[in-house]
């Protein structure tokens, strides 16, 4: 049985989004990843990070608006 932890690294917040550690990264520098920064290295809320899924999870379902 896994143990659900509060907290996360971001190597973990990678796999629970199935995304490369580096897209991590590019997402908390551009300030779209809830993150906080314990010394050196980025720490997450894990009930950050499900708000922020449930928040973002809308917008691709939404249809884009053509350019003419």
């Amino acid at each position: 049985m896994k143990v659900q932890r509060s907290i996360l690294t971001a190597s973990e917040v990678a796999d629970y989004l199935r995304v490369h550690v580096m897209t991590v990264y590019r997402m908390v520098e551009r300030g779209d990843l809830p993150a906080m920064r314990v010394s050196r290295n980025w720490r997450f809320r894990r009930e950050q990070i499900d708000q922020w899924l449930v928040k973002n999870s809308n917008a691709a379902a939404r249809p884009s608006r053509a350019r003419r």
